[in-house]
């Protein structure tokens, strides 16, 4: 299961009722890591930044998204901005306020504003 990181959560103007639901678009950051690690080992990138080779496992198969905290270390790693890294992989798809309503019961951790 993919866990949801909406980034940010607006009203669609072009239709009353809908919001316009930005999140990370988590395969492409996955997709991202395992290209920029390159010939490294998980073990390497994950001794490189403090972590275990497993959280960096779980970054590369989309299972997980790493902490504010830790973006920052693994952008450095690459030498890339967390901007390029992290948020310039994002996607936007449209909801009705039942839908958005059911996914904030279902993970309120990923809508921390709204609490």
């Amino acid at each position: 299961m993919m866990n949801k990181h909406f980034i940010h959560v607006e009203p669609d103007p072009a239709n009353p009722g809908y919001y316009l639901c930005t999140m990370f678009d988590q395969t492409a950051i996955a997709e991202l890591l395992s290209k920029m690690r390159g010939f490294r080992t998980q073990e390497e990138v994950g001794r490189a930044v403090y972590l275990t080779d497993g959280a960096i496992r779980h970054y590369e198969a989309a299972r997980e998204m790493p902490s504010d905290l830790l973006k920052p270390r693994i952008a450095r790693l690459y030498n890339m901005t967390v901007q390029e890294l992290f948020y310039d992989q994002v996607i936007t798809v449209t909801k009705s306020a039942q839908e958005l309503m059911s996914e904030v019961q279902r993970w309120p951790s990923c809508f921390p504003y709204l609490h």
